[in-house]
């Protein structure tokens, strides 16, 4: 392992550790060119609160040098939010954007859903807190989004976060301890046409929670967690407005001149 003189300037020091991980990294690297009805407002907690070689340097990397490591790491990567009602058709075009550019495909939603179906201790917490009636803290959540991003840095293409954040508190916490989106794509839809599309959803599906009661009751609550979450990227210039009422096919050419526009 490199050694690295710590008496100096913290810009030196990190420099050098920038290079150390480069060399151990990048010159083994091959680049390789993966949905949820979970709704997180209702989990999380807004307020404080055999691998592959790579894989076992990105860990260890990850214990040496933490958040610092994690960060300039994905700096590399592109980091997408896709934003929207339920029945807005994020999924969908999540899917379309997976198989066009290659994304990892991060749902948090997913993700909680396959913490809370495993035996470790982390599951055992979040099965606890959710069994007291209490939400998920937002520091679990993104310790969860934070394993599974760190487990891929380095062999894709860029993160696709479908349906993240739902709440301000999530994307203030993600920007401090990862990184700043590249760019927020939300899904624009008319909550008459997210009702129509739930409840033929529901009536396909033969769902017993879609019923308008219900929908009313989520695109309420959805409103009301997004307004600062969309006012927020609207102020940082990030925050691309697509049409979701039209046409899957349109929807996703409009999608895809966005993401094309970080590249």
């Amino acid at each position: 392992m490199p050694q690295v003189d710590a008496d100096r300037e913290e810009e030196e020091v990190f420099c050098d550790i920038s290079v150390a991980v480069d060399n151990k990294i990048f010159p083994a690297m091959e680049p390789v060119t993966g949905r949820s009805e979970l709704d997180l407002s209702l989990l999380v907690d807004s307020g404080e609160a055999a691998v592959s070689d790579f894989e076992d340097q990105t860990d260890e990397l990850m214990h040496l040098f933490g958040e610092d490591y994690l960060r300039e790491e994905l700096k590399r990567s592109r980091v997408i939010f896709v934003v929207g009602g339920p029945g807005s058709g994020k999924g969908t075009q999540c899917e379309k954007l997976i198989q066009k550019y290659g994304f990892t495909h991060v749902s948090p939603g997913d993700l909680l859903q396959s913490e809370l179906a495993v035996f470790s201790e982390r599951g055992k917490l979040i099965r606890d807190l959710l069994g007291h009636g209490d939400l998920v803290p937002v520091d679990i959540l993104l310790e969860i989004l934070k394993d599974t991003m760190t487990s891929c840095l380095g062999t894709t293409k860029g993160f696709l976060l479908d349906g993240f954040p739902c709440e301000i508190k999530q994307a203030e916490e993600f920007e401090c301890k990862m990184r700043t989106p590249n760019i927020v794509l939300h899904l624009d839809c008319s909550a008459e046409i997210m009702t129509k599309r739930l409840l033929s959803r529901s009536k396909a599906n033969q769902r017993f929670d879609g019923s308008p009661e219900t929908i009313k009751r989520r695109l309420e609550r959805y409103y009301q967690a997004a307004e600062p979450v969309l006012t927020y990227y609207e102020t940082k210039a990030l925050l691309c407005k697509i049409n979701a009422e039209r046409s899957t096919e349109e929807v996703f050419l409009q999608v895809c001149t966005s993401v094309d526009s970080i590249f």
